[in-house]
């Protein structure tokens, strides 16, 4: 504790700022009067039981009464957080009754003029979404993330299912099979980052999460074309380019998270294989649609930007871009690795 006398002063202090007397202080506490004026005197220390209810009757928190001092940033901290739960708690009201009164509403309307409930579950979906993003989150305390996530994606699927049951149509399957791959291209690397997997599983998730994303695309791209009528052209035509879409992202991961190479090495392999890709892969789909030559669809020429050329020059113009930063990297990693070198160097 700090000295007696400045303790004292400061108990003194915050009493009357509390508008207590010593006699209203020592009743609180089960003390004699004197031992309060020997506390505010400087004599005498309280007993260590009584830091605690002293602090909460003088509305100062342990460490302000043991340090005799005001805590101007916990404080600071403290109103902050209280500001906050009052914010929220309006913000959660505030929603709860906006959703509650256009349920009613909408439930009141469409059984008012159609004599039964129709559209009204279009709507129950469709508010279902922006209240799983925006109340529901307040009202959960554990896996708020997760929750809201599921929240939300069971809310779209109902939304569509009823949507596809009111219209008809053939869209339903692909489109929900798109929000899958969606989902797993964009949240799968989050929800392996977050799931504790064993060794060496561990050390391999960007590669799980490619997998997952490899194993559905081909889902994905077959239940467009069954919608389509196109089945027959899966074989020639989408499963070529998949699979060379795949193979590209498969080799800038293997680059990226396997190559034991310094960071810039790295770089310049991703930007060199940009370039490639970049050059083979138009005319490579090209050849695939319209069974033409390897290059004939795509002529270069960078004297000439007409209406035939502009594809394969901007093709050949990226490509060497990409080419010339891999060679700026490779060169600046070969200059960190000198210099690393040097300096691990005894000196003479």
């Amino acid at each position: 504790m700090v000295g007696k006398v400045a303790f004292g002063q400061f108990i003194a202090t915050k009493r009357r700022d509390a508008g207590l007397s010593q006699r209203d202080v020592a009743g609180h506490l089960h003390v004699t009067e004197s031992a309060v004026s020997k506390w505010e005197r400087g004599v005498s220390y309280p007993d260590i039981t009584l830091v605690t209810p002293l602090a909460r009757l003088l509305q100062v928190s342990e460490t302000e009464l043991v340090t005799a001092s005001d805590d101007h940033s916990q404080r600071a901290a403290n109103r902050d957080a209280r500001t906050y739960r009052r914010w929220r708690t309006a913000v959660l009201w505030i929603g709860l009754g906006s959703y509650s009164v256009a349920l009613l509403t909408c439930f009141i309307v469409n059984l008012a003029v159609q004599g039964r409930l129709t559209w009204f579950f279009i709507v129950l979906p469709a508010l279902a979404i922006p209240f799983s993003l925006t109340t529901l989150p307040l009202l959960v305390r554990g896996h708020r993330g997760a929750v809201t996530l599921g929240a939300f994606g069971v809310s779209l699927f109902a939304l569509l299912t009823v949507c596809w049951l009111w219209a008809g149509g053939r869209w339903l399957p692909v489109t929900l099979t798109a929000l899958v791959f969606g989902g797993a291209v964009i949240f799968g690397p989050v929800i392996l980052k977050r799931v504790g997997l064993a060794q060496p599983l561990g050390n391999h998730r960007a590669a799980l999460a490619l997998t997952l994303d490899t194993a559905l695309l081909p889902v994905l791209v077959a239940v467009a074309m069954a919608t389509g009528g196109t089945t027959d052209q899966y074989w020639r035509l989408a499963a070529p380019a998949m699979g060379a879409g795949i193979a590209m992202a498969w080799i800038v991961l293997a680059v990226i998270r396997y190559l034991p190479v310094p960071g810039l090495y790295r770089a310049a392999a991703v930007s060199g294989l940009a370039g490639v890709f970049t050059f083979l892969l138009p005319p490579y789909f090209d050849a695939l649609v319209g069974s033409r030559d390897w290059r004939a669809s795509r002529p270069i020429d960078l004297r000439v930007w007409d209406q035939d050329h502009i594809n394969g020059n901007i093709d050949l113009t990226i490509a060497l871009s990409c080419l010339v930063i891999a060679l700026i990297l490779l060169a600046g990693g070969v200059a960190m690795t000198v210099a690393s070198r040097r300096r691990s160097l005894p000196d003479d």
